[in-house]
């Protein structure tokens, strides 16, 4: 069953106007929200993760690269004791992090998944950012395994929500009719690479135009007073 958050299209100030909805319908399984960057996919997941978390029917497991991921990931290690994986991290280029701190997370969801309490209705993955780094074919892999995820869910009993923000058409995977304007808050078919490139781009556009519109509404402020 889908379920609907209120949104607030002005999150951060009441000059920047970000979404063009105040609610956004989110459907079982996989969506990847799609966007360019700064045009509100990390925001949509923070607003819809503060209401989760208020839910006791649900399970909620996340994943960001800018939190979990990069430094932040050597210092949990390095607090931890777990010098194999600082040394790992430590010696890797920036997509090898990437892979090792998302695998890191895979083996805690994996456990997650394997030992679910079947009392809760529904569970929620949020990741963001974790195609950061890696390249093509490494990025391609990401929605197989995912998918494995969401049948081992449902054979639980449960109901698989999980939400991708990322900026590569390879996230899409098979999951084509499962991709939302992360604007419009509309979900959208996206059956090639160059519709995929016209949906970022057009992004792109309603982004300016946003932040034109919020400039003028600071400049008439300051005008009033």
């Amino acid at each position: 069953m889908s379920r609907i958050f209120k949104i607030e299209s002005f999150w951060y100030d009441d000059y920047y106007k970000i979404y063009n909805k105040d609610s956004v319908e989110i459907k079982p399984g996989i969506t990847n929200l799609l966007s360019c960057n700064g045009g509100g996919k990390t925001t949509l997941l923070e607003q819809i993760k503060h209401q989760i978390c208020k839910d006791d029917s649900v399970i909620l497991l996340k994943y960001s690269e800018v939190s979990e991921g990069r430094a932040n990931a050597m210092d949990k290690y390095g607090f931890l004791n777990q010098f194999d994986k600082l040394s790992r991290n430590f010696m890797s280029s920036e997509g090898e992090n990437v892979l090792n701190n998302f695998g890191e997370f895979c083996k805690k969801l994996g456990g997650k998944i394997k030992n679910l309490d079947t009392s809760k209705k529904e569970v929620w993955i949020l990741l963001d950012g974790i195609d950061s780094g890696l390249s093509v074919n490494e990025i391609a892999d990401i929605p197989g395994f995912l998918k494995m995820v969401c049948d081992d869910i449902q054979e639980k009993g449960l109901t698989p929500y999980v939400l991708i923000a990322g900026n590569n058409y390879e996230l899409i995977g098979e999951f084509k009719e499962s991709c939302l304007d992360a604007i419009n808050l509309e979900y959208l078919t996206v059956n090639s690479y160059e519709e995929y490139r016209k949906i970022i781009f057009k992004s792109g556009e309603l982004k300016r135009i946003r932040y034109e519109e919020g400039t003028k509404r600071i400049e008439e402020e300051n005008e009033d007073e």
